[in-house]
């Protein structure tokens, strides 16, 4: 707090212009997704900057972590405290005053120097001259979400050494998340806790209540849960626990009273499948996904008494450019992770809804859409609207608008048959940005003139990409971090409760995600190679990608898998139709597991799991192998071209399989620590 203090002393003494040679470039995302910038924000419009200074010793706890995680390591177990996490890893002193030194001529910033955290709020203005930069507003024209972002920017070389990361320049939230139901002919049978119960045998162990074993989830787009749905849910479910095991035992930044189902489902089957052991729920805002996480992972380490199990069902199944994930957030929010993991904190995440994740190559832009000559100049097509849109414009970059009108009309029309698009500037209000309509024709029949105005008719369909493609697969992120556990999802095979089970298909419309990340900035692990190894050396392998395109040392999800159809949650009083479904339903359910082999283990006086995901690797037996399905399902149902199936032994479907608590316990009982 000391430390904090005198730094925001001298926040407040520091005076002068930005500094600003020499600097570093960092070129702005080139977003995807239905992402544009479609307006030119108030220079008195408030952004949030958030940078992370550079943490000492992120390195050296990748010995440290493989040892406590790894049951037949000596050092199992023995963890750190959080405050001898942080304190081993807390930044110097003299970087965290070089980036307040930096941002202090535009704000007082808030300071967490045990973290590295310094946060400050500012005018577009200002922000606009201290990086150098220019910001738009940034929307997605299908969900109406908004953002304001900067486009290439500039860090001085003397704050750019200093820190991590910076969150809040770049950037996107989450797109709203669907829920996954099987309404009507062919529903899945209802998972209730019970039905859990039996079919992992979840049993033997009696939370008492302590406070020493607690668990939670987390949610990242505006999610809230319901108090009342919870007690609903206890009485129709868990009828045998008393009224106090439906309450949540600490609130972090959100609501009793939401309605979001995602958090629902989090909060209803972590619960309802550890009944008795206390239950904390995390919500972070939809601004940004990398910044939110990061914000999360900071409010933990920043708890000395934080609690042991997380669950959290967020991810993107995707390249992370697309929603402007930079590597170096991406690598700090993967170092927080493993600070996590080496005070025994088990991280647990759902490995995506999106099987393979296959991506189609993306074909080449239209060659109208040049950024120097886009379009007609002076033409005005007319007819048949598909839609109509206001977008800003810079009054200093005028083509910018142009450029961003076909954009869209050929990224957004495309897929419904559009004819062309219609640029047509507005007069422009005094000491205001100025805006102009983008109007997408589905017809065109007939044109006018007149100068300002832009038209352009939409191009044959591009070239067929080559043959020889780079073959894209993207299993979820985070889930793919070494230091969470990640969870897919299986179904009962002809819907026969408590029969076996079999990877989730297509007519769970989802499938479970899972492979090997492409991402090499991050580290691999060796706690799963022996059981990848195999995978790759005994399947068939006229059932895999093509070989090149499979990154056989990244680090490969899932995990493990539980159930993932019809859950069966409780919203607004009465449980849902058809359930509700995804390794989102998963994750919890697993996340409960943990926590109640943690209630065991503390209760005999022995560590907490910590990073279970080298204990599963070891105790092969504890699963049960599940070798029916594949993983060539897309979200929404739809068959992907490539892929992996179910094998014996772990596979990138399921992972080493679903649990058996009974044995999972005997387990976790038997290990020395």
């Amino acid at each position: 707090m000391a430390a904090a203090l005198s730094l925001l002393a001298l926040a407040g003494s520091v005076v002068g212009s930005p500094l600003r040679a020499p600097a570093v470039s960092v070129v702005a995302p080139v977003y995807h997704s239905g992402w544009y910038p479609l307006a030119v924000p108030s220079q008195d419009e408030r952004v949030t900057v958030v940078f992370a200074a550079k943490q000492q010793n992120t390195d050296a706890l990748t010995t440290f972590v493989a040892e406590v995680s790894d049951p037949v390591h000596p050092k199992y177990g023995q963890y750190m405290t959080m405050s001898e996490v942080n304190a081993f890893t807390q930044p110097k002193a003299e970087d965290v005053a070089t980036i307040v030194d930096f941002i202090s001529t535009v704000c007082a910033p808030e300071v967490d120097a045990i973290q590295g955290m310094v946060s400050c709020d500012m005018s577009v203005a200002d922000a606009e001259a201290l990086f150098n930069t220019e910001f738009r507003r940034f929307t997605q024209v299908a969900t109406g979400q908004s953002v304001v972002r900067a486009k290439d920017y500039e860090i001085p070389a003397q704050v750019d050494v200093a820190m991590d990361a910076v969150f809040g320049l770049h950037g996107l939230p989450l797109p709203p998340k669907s829920r996954m139901t099987s309404a009507g002919p062919g529903m899945p049978p209802a998972v209730t806790p019970e039905v859990l119960y039996n079919a992992y045998n979840i049993k033997g162990v009696k939370p008492t209540g302590s406070t020493a074993n607690r668990m939670a989830v987390a949610e990242f787009q505006g999610q809230f849960m319901n108090a009342s749905d919870l007690k609903v849910f206890f009485q129709k479910y868990v009828p045998s626990s008393p009224a106090s095991d439906a309450e949540v035992y600490k609130f972090h930044g959100g609501s009793q009273n939401g309605d979001g189902i995602e958090a629902e489902l989090d909060i209803q089957f972590i619960m309802g499948t550890a009944p008795g052991i206390k239950a904390e729920f995390y919500e972070q805002a939809n601004m940004d996904f990398c910044a939110d996480l990061k914000n999360w992972t900071t409010l933990l380490l920043s708890d000395s008494d934080s609690p042991k199990v997380h669950s959290v069902s967020y991810g993107w199944q995707g390249n992370l450019t697309q929603i402007g994930c930079k590597d170096d957030e991406v690598t700090a929010i993967d170092a927080d992770f493993k600070k996590l993991a080496s005070a025994g904190v088990s991280i647990i995440f759902a490995s995506g809804d999106s099987g393979s994740g296959y991506a189609p190559p993306t074909p080449p832009e239209p060659g109208q859409c040049s950024r120097t000559e886009p379009g007609t100049k002076a033409t005005a097509y007319t007819g048949e609207i598909l839609k109509n849109l206001t977008i800003g414009v810079p009054p200093s970059q005028p083509l910018e608008g142009v450029w961003i009108c076909c954009q869209i009309a050929g990224e957004e029309g495309a897929g419904e048959g559009y004819a062309g698009w219609t640029y047509q500037p507005r007069k422009c209000a005094p000491n205001k940005p100025c805006e102009a309509d983008c109007i997408i024709l589905k017809t065109i029949t007939g044109k006018t003139h007149k100068m300002g105005d832009y038209g352009g008719k939409a191009t044959s369909a591009p070239p067929t990409p080559p043959p020889k493609v780079k073959v894209n697969l993207f299993p979820s992120w985070p889930a793919s971090s070494p230091y969470v556990t990640a969870v897919g999802a299986t179904r009962f095979i002809n819907d026969v409760v408590g029969g076996p089970e079999a990877a989730v298909s297509n007519e769970d419309h989802f499938g479970s995600g899972g492979g090997f990340s492409p991402w090499a900035f991050l580290e691999g692990t060796t706690y799963a190679k022996t059981a990848t190894d195999h995978y790759l050396r005994t399947v068939d392998p006229s059932t895999l990608p093509p070989a090149a395109d499979v990154p056989k040392d990244g680090r490969a999800t899932p995990d493990v898998s539980a159930l993932g159809t019809g859950y069966a949650v409780v919203s607004d009083g009465k449980p849902i139709p058809g359930g509700v479904g995804g390794t989102s339903a998963s994750a919890p359910v697993f996340a409960a597991i943990v926590a109640l082999l943690n209630e065991a283990r503390v209760q005999a006086g022995k560590p907490v799991m910590g990073l279970i995901s080298p204990f599963i690797y070891t105790h092969p037996a504890a699963f049960t192998d599940i070798t029916v399905g594949s993983d060539k399902v897309g979200r929404g149902g739809g068959v992907l071209e490539y892929g992996y199936n179910c094998s014996a032994g772990w596979d990138p479907v399921t992972g080493m399989g679903t649990p058996k608590f009974d044995e999972l316990l005997k387990a976790a009982m038997a290990v020395v620590a």
